[in-house]
């Protein structure tokens, strides 16, 4: 998992402490080197208690500026809608992950707040032929959503 996204999953309260390791081990080999960095990636299945201090300390030792907890729901959701566009998750489970993972921290972006709509109304109309339509009215929101954002640095 890269560092960005093991970092905004963080913010969100998303990342489960087995992935923390994986994110440091992706930062050397990004050349971002620290001594928390390395103790963290050296770490097999830590307990929150050890990995996450290291985890908020290699951020600092990368530079990182802290996401807001905002800018991190942005950040997961525009990962998500790559996902749709690209087919690699189908419109629905994205729409549905941006909703679990994003919708908490966005209440104020419209953008992201349509996938929990979009999801719903798929959910619904299970029966009447309607999903198909819904469907593209999901990566039709993924297009919108890549497009209102610009990237988080």
């Amino acid at each position: 998992m890269d560092i960005e996204k093991a970092e905004a999953l963080h913010i969100l309260g998303k990342l489960m402490t087995h992935e923390m390791p994986d994110a440091a081990v992706n930062a050397l080999e990004r050349g971002f080197d620290g001594s928390a960095i390395r103790e963290l990636a050296g770490l097999n299945n830590p307990p929150l208690s050890e990995a996450g201090p290291l985890f908020c300390k290699a951020l600092q030792e990368m530079g990182r500026r802290q996401l807001s907890m905002q800018d991190a729901g942005i950040y997961i959701a525009k990962q998500i809608a790559e996902d749709i566009i690209a087919e690699r998750v189908n419109p629905y489970n994205g729409a549905r992950q941006i909703w679990d993972q994003a919708s908490e921290a966005c209440k104020d972006v419209p953008a992201i707040g349509e996938f929990e709509n979009l999801a719903d109304d798929y959910e619904v109309h299970e029966f009447d032929g309607q999903r198909p339509q819904i469907a593209m009215e999901i990566v039709s929101a993924a297009r919108k959503l890549l497009m209102a954002h610009p990237p988080v640095q």
